[in-house]
């Protein structure tokens, strides 16, 4: 599905990616683990073109795309929810899902919203809701559902238990599984939750100074004292 080679980002002149180098199949769910400020949000900005590679190369689905914009990458089948949901506030939840629809091209949107709308019973009931109004799990589940309707093949998503009820952290765990199988769905997947982490993904990565330094095989996730080695607060 998608193979980085070498991926080099930062911000102006100070480098946080060097040299990261991964690959995630289709239908895999890969988390990336690191203490604070090791590259992990960097590695999914510059994976969907928020932040420009300045070395390396990023292929998906079958193309180079380490230089196209970001609605390109989206086209192509990318989704990113970023941390803090970064829904729209002033817009309703239709039209927060709106958007998704609109970074695929905004082809067959009826039939696209009714599709979210049975994946996600309770947004359909908060359809014209305010999106500053809903909940913090509300809101990330919106910011999920956005994503997801612009039907990527990978989603990235960017610490989505942050500030979340435990309650509504198994819901969107369950939620997740749910459409992993129902769409094959890659998923790429920053958290600090261990147990989302281990619920979720098939293996993970551990990232240290922008580079991947170890890869940890489903048994391994299953080892609490060695995840706890290598999860830090914050991205």
């Amino acid at each position: 599905m998608m193979e980085i080679r070498d991926l080099e980002a930062g911000y102006g002149r100070i480098r946080v990616l060097n040299g990261v180098s991964l690959r995630i199949a289709e239908g895999e769910c890969l988390g990336i683990l690191g203490h604070n400020g090791m590259g992990k949000t960097t590695l999914l900005r510059a994976i969907m073109g928020l932040l420009p590679a300045t070395a390396g190369s990023i292929r998906f689905a079958g193309a180079e795309i380490t230089h196209w914009p970001a609605h390109l990458r989206a086209r192509r089948g990318i989704g990113y929810v970023p941390q803090g949901r970064q829904i729209f506030p002033q817009l309703s939840v239709i039209e927060n899902i709106r958007f998704g629809v609109l970074a695929k091209g905004g082809a067959e949107l009826d039939r696209i919203l009714a599709e979210i709308a049975e994946e996600f019973p309770e947004l359909a009931r908060l359809a014209t809701r305010i999106g500053s109004t809903l909940s913090g799990g509300e809101q990330q589940l919106l910011a999920i559902a956005r994503a997801l309707a612009g039907r990527p093949k990978l989603l990235l998503l960017d610490e989505p238990t942050e500030g979340i009820q435990p309650s509504i952290v198994q819901a969107i765990m369950a939620r997740l599984s749910e459409l992993r199988r129902a769409r094959g769905l890659a998923v790429l997947l920053v958290e600090q939750n261990l147990d989302f982490i281990h619920g979720l993904a098939d293996r993970a990565a551990l990232i240290h100074r922008g580079r991947i330094v170890r890869e940890l095989s489903r048994e391994e996730l299953n080892d609490p004292s060695l995840m706890e080695e290598f999860i830090g607060a914050g991205g």
